[in-house]
């Protein structure tokens, strides 16, 4: 129930007090793109963003530990396709 209502209300704030933006230092991210996490206790909630088309997708619902954020560059990828 918790991360439904937390990925519904990215729709009216996409960047919340309790997400973080991630690392994509040396990743082909498109201008423009954001990619975030919120932290719900154990699980993370990888999103990425595009304000200025006003889009937000869910990328993925982890587990942590031991999630370590390894398949980043395979869900950028995910974006650019």
């Amino acid at each position: 129930q918790r991360v439904r209502r937390e990925i519904e209300a990215l729709a009216s704030e996409p960047r919340p007090h309790n997400s973080r933006a991630l690392d994509v230092t040396g990743l082909d991210v498109p201008q423009g793109v954001e990619f975030r996490r919120i932290r719900l206790e154990h699980w993370r909630i990888l999103y990425a963003l595009n304000a200025a088309e006003g889009w937000v997708w869910v990328l993925g619902i982890q587990h942590r530990p031991p999630y370590d954020y390894e398949d980043l560059s395979e869900l950028v990828d995910l974006v650019i396709e």
